[in-house]
């Protein structure tokens, strides 16, 4: 029989290894394969160029808040950098 030490050790255990788990970010590729109907990261690049111009510094597939969602920092003429969200299946610009 485990202590109350010993119990709470390992609950705070598992509540941190499911906070992490929730937390890993998705490779495109792995979005691919779970779902045909993602966007892919041209398509999103493209909608952010779009809207706010400059350049893209970086693309990452994220799952936030239960949707898959692709952030995009960019980087405008004065220098500015910015971090767009982009719905990974409707590719609607989140704000």
């Amino acid at each position: 029989m485990l202590s109350g030490f010993a119990k709470c050790c390992r609950s705070l255990l598992l509540v941190l290894m499911t906070l992490s788990v929730l937390s890993v970010p998705v490779t495109s590729q792995a979005a691919d394969q779970a779902s045909p109907s993602v966007i892919s990261e041209q398509q999103a690049a493209s909608k952010v160029q779009q809207h706010y111009g400059g350049d893209i510094l970086s693309i990452k597939l994220i799952r936030q808040n239960e949707r898959l969602v692709y952030k995009i920092k960019i980087v405008s003429a004065n220098g500015t950098v910015k971090a767009v969200h982009v719905d990974a299946y409707s590719g609607q610009l989140l704000h």
